[in-house]
């Protein structure tokens, strides 16, 4: 066992992707990915979870890496209230930061894309953007089709409702279900741990796309960053949803100004659970918009991992990556982003970008691509559509 140990750390070292390929062991993906009709909506889904070890294995992995993502904001804030020479409670990462309340004039600085880039594919927006700051309370967009000025959206794909009733999860190891629901309390659990938000979560149909918001910025909220918004309205989606201000921006005390930029943040973005489950996202970002268009990430080792695997399967070009500097507002002309909008009983009826997830936004997530990209044909050097089976186009998009 010892020998078998050391042979695996050694092989992990080696070949950083074999890790890669026991992390998707552990993502909740949907199985038999044809569409489906309102008569066949299944019961059901898949965790191919092989042992509970494995989930506490990147249960830690995650809570090591937000922790210190957490050390290193409160680490900011102490030294903020230490240069304004006063003490004041140092909040937890689930309270908001009271002490930034009052709008301050801004840092403006500006960041020149990298050199590297190829020459430009898309022609810069030649539109007229206001030159002060947002201010006051702005409107919270639930419904993006509804947005005309300013908005775009340059993919969309739709997916039909899946579920008549709660799926029951199927797991290699039945017996470990019930511990991980007592420890959890996931929606799919008999005793889940919100209200509403797990109620009818399953009995939707949802689309997933890829927004066009011109003169816009990112919110840097320090726990939830990520939410896109412009001098009028805020566009929150499931992962970039302050909720505790009401879906609205931190002040702006730094800012750095782009012609075009995309990101990929979302709630603790250096965490690796949700560096795993941003990664769709980053995907259809990638084969969506302009080669042009810079990227912004959060720094981590988990992301590292995951630029580096999608470059060597030319779906990224890591040179498109700008690291992400939490203390900074990022604005720019024309700003890209994904996300995904549910519609059913728990959004009556409307679509709605997920900032309260009535609609689960995994019913969305393209798992048979992900697996496809990392553990299926890839591998095997044959051409893979970035297409799941069962997912419907509405827009003239390419590549996605």
């Amino acid at each position: 066992q010892t020998t078998m140990a050391a042979g695996l750390k050694e092989n992990a070292l080696s070949k950083p992707i074999i890790l890669v390929i026991l992390l998707l062991a552990t993502i909740i993906f949907w199985e038999n990915y044809n569409s489906v009709d309102s008569s066949k909506l299944e019961s059901s889904f898949s965790i191919p979870l092989t042992t509970y070890s494995h989930a506490l294995f990147h249960q830690s992995l995650f809570e090591e890496d937000t922790q210190q993502y957490e050390n290193n904001e409160n680490e900011e804030k102490r030294r903020r209230l230490k240069r304004g020479g006063r003490r004041q409670r140092v909040n937890t990462p689930q309270e908001e930061d009271s002490s930034e309340d009052e709008q301050q004039e801004p840092t403006v600085l500006s960041l020149t894309p990298l050199s590297s880039f190829p020459s430009s594919s898309s022609s810069s927006w030649q539109g007229t953007c206001a030159s002060s700051v947002p201010k006051g309370n702005l409107k919270v967009v639930s419904d993006l089709t509804k947005e005309t000025q300013h908005v775009e959206l340059i993919t969309d794909s739709h997916l039909p409702q899946r579920f008549k009733s709660p799926p029951k999860p199927v797991m290699s190891n039945p017996d470990k279900l019930n511990p991980l629901c007592n420890q959890f309390a996931w929606r799919f659990c008999p005793n889940p741990r919100r209200g509403n938000e797990d109620k009818n979560w399953y009995s939707c149909e949802a689309r997933q796309f890829v927004g066009k918001i011109h003169c816009a910025y990112i919110d840097n909220q320090h726990t939830i960053p990520g939410m896109v918004y412009d001098n009028e309205r805020t566009y929150p989606v499931h992962g970039c949803h302050p909720h505790q201000k009401g879906f609205q921006p931190q002040p702006i005390k730094k800012l750095v100004k782009l012609d075009k930029v995309a990101h990929n943040l979302a709630v603790y973005p250096t965490g690796f659970a949700h560096v795993m489950a941003q990664l769709p996202r980053l995907i259809i970002l990638a084969q969506s918009i302009p080669e042009d268009v810079p990227i912004l990430l959060a720094k981590s080792s988990a992301r590292d991992s995951f630029v580096n695997l999608l470059h060597e399967r030319g779906i990224l070009d890591k040179k498109r990556i700008i690291n992400w500097d939490p203390n900074t507002v990022y604005y720019a002309k024309t700003l890209y982003y994904a996300g995904e909008m549910g519609r059913g009983v728990g959004t009556s009826g409307k679509w709605d970008t997920l900032k309260v997830e009535y609609c689960s936004w995994a019913l969305v997530m393209p798992r048979e691509r992900l697996q496809r990209i990392f553990i299926g044909n890839y591998s095997r050097g044959a051409s893979v559509s970035m297409h799941d089976e069962r997912s419907v186009e509405r827009s003239g998009s390419k590549g996605v």
